[in-house]
């Protein structure tokens, strides 16, 4: 054999030892890399359908698993949602929380739009919480707290400030401790 075809092969073998070494190393940094890739997919293919109002939806992706969030205004919206984050690439399963708005008035999109603003400034605001990694979403003054934390004091403190914002029911808290 030619010397380039043997340090083809040499390479090629390294990298695929080198693969296999990582193959079970557990969680690997890009596990979060492609569950932000996914996110951004399933929420730009939802603003590129007609028949959805992304704005109301959130959208959260962690190991595959995507969880949708948020109002729809029919059960129609909410199952091509789901159909859509499904057909995304990479995508191991779709966890639809999305909520069907019956006869609420535009006053409770505003309502929970400011609520998610407010709680996302005022995590933004203190030094305790990486308000970066958490992802809030606001239904009918419910509150989902979705994303990362590096300790359990962290996503408390993120729970408190949430909690602490006026008009807000209830917080749910999915954040994942690091």
């Amino acid at each position: 054999m030619n010397k380039p075809y043997k340090v083809i092969l040499v390479l090629l073998g390294a990298l695929l030892l080198g693969a296999a070494g990582c193959a079970n190393t557990g969680e690997k940094t890009g596990a979060y890399a492609d569950d932000s890739l996914i996110t951004t997919k399933v929420k730009f293919d939802m603003a590129a359908d007609k028949d959805i109002t992304a704005r109301n939806i959130g959208v959260n992706t962690s190991r595959g698993v995507v969880t949708l969030t948020g109002t729809a205004t029919t059960d129609h919206e909410s199952k091509e949602a789901a159909d859509i984050a499904r057909r995304v690439a990479g995508v191991v399963s779709v966890i639809n929380e999305i909520h069907i708005q019956t006869g609420d008035k535009v006053g409770a999109y505003v309502d929970d739009s400011w609520i998610t603003a407010k709680v996302k400034s005022e995590m933004a605001a203190n030094n305790e919480v990486g308000a970066l990694n958490i992802t809030v979403n606001t239904s009918k003054g419910v509150v989902t707290l979705s994303g990362t934390a590096m300790t359990a004091k962290e996503s408390a403190k993120a729970v408190e400030i949430a909690r602490s914002v006026q008009g807000v029911v209830s917080v749910e808290n999915y954040i994942r401790v690091l």
